[in-house]
């Protein structure tokens, strides 16, 4: 009696097709009728059981969803794009997916692409870009406009940023007494006095500012509309920066209309020429007001909302750096 080449059986509610060898091959259908019209095609065309399962998965596909063969990379992208509500997000993605390096991806067929020509392209690409093609091939699985079969999530290269550090106060002060402009000086002023994202500053307005309860209270630009603002009192030494500034409209009229990479870039040149040791950014001015608050014992509620951080684990590792002497027992007691 000739052996069975294929065994089907029945795991967690899929069909699954087993060869001699104990090979498994999802058959991707919960359908009994589906799952033996594979296994019958299989056995008549006595081919491999991974080619005969896709021949067939795409005759399903092609029946109950017509444009899937359609459908280019580029497409997806724009889909992914389009998802975000928060228009900070949309632009920064838009940078990234609709980059001129990734054009050869963009108009390639999703349902045609090989997985090693795929792969060479996405080796190619900044680190950066790779990380926003990996979020939107992971969305295009979920939305089944992507086989899951395409790429093995173990094979996509590992993204490895670049580590920021906080600035210092030397650095800092170093920093501004270079700064001959003083809307640029007052700028970083703010910065290290409230450790806000460099656009969230740069959009502040006079209005953001109430003198009454001694405020200033500003929405993260990140965040939903929905989320509490940041609120932080103003001490002496903020209040001193404040009065320096406009009373009326944006507090930083030209900073305000300055793209992102135009504030970052000034930045980077300006610490590159004073020699500052590599990592420090101007988003090192948040690592630098969280380690501060950590150092100063700000209870992690407080210096979250001021931040705008929704994680913990977050929020604890722009403060890991921080180096928080504890008070004796003696001092403590006496609190």
């Amino acid at each position: 009696m000739e052996k069975k080449k294929y065994y089907l059986f029945k795991r967690q509610g899929r069909y699954y097709l087993q060869n001699q060898k104990g090979k498994q091959t999802s058959l991707r259908t919960k359908d009994l009728r589906e799952a033996e019209k594979i296994l019958a095609s299989l056995v008549a065309s006595d081919g491999s059981a991974a080619a005969v399962v896709r021949k067939q998965a795409m005759m399903m596909l092609r029946e109950n969803d017509p444009q899937y063969f359609g459908r280019s990379w580029g497409q997806l992208f724009d889909k992914y794009i389009g998802r975000c509500e928060l228009p900070h997000q949309r632009e920064r993605l838009k940078r990234s997916l609709e980059s001129p390096v990734l054009q050869s991806i963009r108009d390639q067929q999703i349902v045609a692409t090989d997985p090693d020509i795929f792969m060479e392209s996405i080796l190619r690409l900044k680190q950066s870009i790779r990380y926003h093609v990996q979020l939107a091939y992971r969305y295009g699985i979920k939305v089944n406009w992507v086989s899951r079969d395409l790429l093995d999530d173990d094979l996509w290269p590992e993204v490895r940023w670049r580590h920021f550090r906080a600035i210092t106060e030397e650095e800092h002060r170093r920093l501004c007494e270079t700064v001959e402009d003083p809307e640029r000086r007052n700028y970083y002023e703010l910065l290290w006095h409230i450790g806000a994202s460099q656009g969230d500053a740069a959009r502040l307005e006079a209005s953001n500012i109430d003198w009454g309860r001694k405020l200033l209270v500003f929405r993260r630009a990140k965040l939903k509309p929905e989320n509490p603002p940041a609120m932080i009192r103003i001490g002496p030494a903020l209040e001193e920066l404040l009065k320096k500034l406009p009373s009326q409209g944006p507090l930083f009229p030209k900073i305000s209309k300055e793209k992102i990479n135009r504030r970052s870039g000034d930045f980077w040149r300006r610490s590159r020429r004073l020699g500052f040791p590599p990592g420090c950014v101007l988003h090192s001015y948040r690592y630098a007001w969280i380690q501060r608050a950590a150092q100063a014992g700000m209870p992690e509620r407080y210096a979250m909302a001021m931040m705008g951080h929704q994680s913990r684990m977050v929020h604890q590792s722009y403060a890991e750096k921080a180096l928080i002497e504890c008070p004796s027992l003696e001092e403590f007691g006496k609190k």
